[in-house]
């Protein structure tokens, strides 16, 4: 993923996004939305969110490689218990609350494409039928 774009995760029924904010050579910001959050991640490093506030952490992100601006990340639905000590490790990881998060330039792309899509389809199909119709 680059910057600016983000994936939409459902946790519990609910949807959630994990975005890139920033990549650079060796560390990408990411953003946990609906409660905003905010971890700065290496190469190899992994975080968790718990996104409901429920003492479970819900997401965990793992950064994997950056290679043309481009993050290789996994994000994983997880049920993990937020315990003292992974708290203490979690905060240790530089995390901080954010505002809102705007729709993506990708978000917004997919919508564009599918409506496209459905609208020659729609045009195929009447197409057809008048196609039909004149043969009779």
């Amino acid at each position: 993923m680059a910057a600016n774009n983000r994936a939409k995760v459902k946790v519990a029924g609910t949807y959630h996004y994990v975005g890139i904010k920033q990549v650079s050579s060796d560390t990408v910001k990411i953003e946990v939305s609906s409660t905003p959050q905010e971890a700065t991640l290496k190469i190899g490093d992994t975080r968790r969110f718990d996104v409901n506030n429920d003492s479970y952490y819900d997401i965990s992100v793992k950064l994997v490689s950056i290679a043309n601006n481009k993050a290789n990340i996994i994000m994983k639905s997880i049920h993990e218990v937020v315990t003292a000590e992974t708290e203490v490790e979690e905060s240790g990881k530089e995390t901080s609350a954010a505002g809102e998060t705007e729709e993506t330039e990708e978000t917004t792309s997919k919508t564009w494409i599918w409506i496209v899509v459905a609208i020659i389809v729609v045009l195929i199909i009447i197409g057809g039928g008048i196609a039909i119709k004149k043969k009779r």
